[in-house]
């Protein structure tokens, strides 16, 4: 019946204010309480004012009653944004970065119930999906997009952190992380081991990811325009890699800290020197150090076996 739909709107809408202090505005809200339910132009502010998270449209099924919300748990079957965005800015001084602080507050409770909050989640569908990460104590911007994406996920732990994805695959991935060199990090000011000192960061694994169609670019001269340069070789402070098709697993990805293994790998790097195929047992990207343990490189004009540790 339309009241017992209206009091489910209401209950998904009283359960996010009684969870979190971020401010929400959405367009329109239809719930369908069999079928699932749309949000459109959904709007989460982050704890500045700033953007966190935004989607054109979102759909959704459930695949419990919405009678879980009295357990502090949410249980959907599938979830599709179309044209969203994930916003996340790392705030000078603050240790956590808005996305933490956001979900930080869905394992506290404003409530009776001193249950911890779950989601149950197993298919998120992507399509045009944009992700930004600005660092702003290091001068580091990532702007990660998506054209398609399918994510199987296998858990979801909010109060303890972590993300356990079963398999990814994107269309059109694209990477473009940038240094300003005018920011000095942290590290080269104080105590290199002061610097970091969350104790809980949040972790997300993901088992098994393929890649088609993706783009990667890298940059910490201050320079965003990247044409063809012409050249053979790499210069590892200015350059881009395009028509990847490749494959990881095992990655392990935070704040502080990702690797994984990398599978068979082809690009094009600056447009130009094309990579047949690139492996490694084990890509390790820390903060200050980035290693590749027994990685194999062949080109169209040479091959390279060996472990690098920058």
């Amino acid at each position: 019946s339309s009241a017992f739909t209206d009091w489910s709107k209401n209950s998904i809408i009283s359960f996010l204010k009684n969870k979190v202090e971020n401010r929400i505005e959405y367009g329109s809200f239809e719930l369908n309480v069999f079928k699932g339910g749309k949000i459109t132009d959904l709007l989460v502010y982050d704890h500045h004012g700033d953007t966190l998270i935004y989607s054109k449209l979102i759909h959704f099924q459930l695949s419990r009653s919405l009678g879980s919300l009295l357990k502090n748990e949410i249980s959907l079957k599938e979830i599709e944004l179309d044209d969203g965005l994930l916003k996340i800015i790392g705030y000078v001084g603050e240790e956590d970065n808005s996305f933490t602080h956001f979900i930080r507050q869905f394992s506290k409770s404003k409530s009776s119930t001193k249950k911890k909050f779950k989601l149950e989640l197993s298919d998120i569908k992507l399509k045009n999906f944009r992700h930004f990460r600005d660092r702003r104590e290091t001068g580091v911007r990532e702007y990660y997009s998506v054209h398609e994406g399918i994510v199987k996920v296998e858990q979801m732990n909010f109060p303890a952190n972590y993300i356990l994805l079963n398999t990814v695959k994107l269309t059109g991935p694209s990477v473009f992380i940038s240094h300003d060199p005018n920011v000095i990090p942290p590290e080269t000011l104080v105590n290199p081991d002061s610097v970091y000192s969350c104790n809980n960061p949040f972790i997300i694994y993901i088992k098994k990811a393929d890649l088609n169609q993706g783009s990667f670019a890298f940059d910490r001269t201050g320079n965003d325009v990247f044409e063809e340069q012409n050249k053979d070789h790499m210069d590892f402070k200015h350059f881009s890699v395009d028509e990847i098709e490749g494959g990881l697993s095992d990655f392990f990805y935070s704040d502080y800290e990702s690797n994984g293994v990398l599978h068979e790998l082809k690009a094009r790097v600056n447009k130009k020197l094309r990579i047949q195929s690139f492996k490694a047992d084990k890509i390790d990207v820390k903060n200050n150090k980035t290693s590749l343990e027994n990685f194999s490189l062949e080109t169209d004009r040479s091959y390279l076996g060996d472990s690098l540790y920058l």
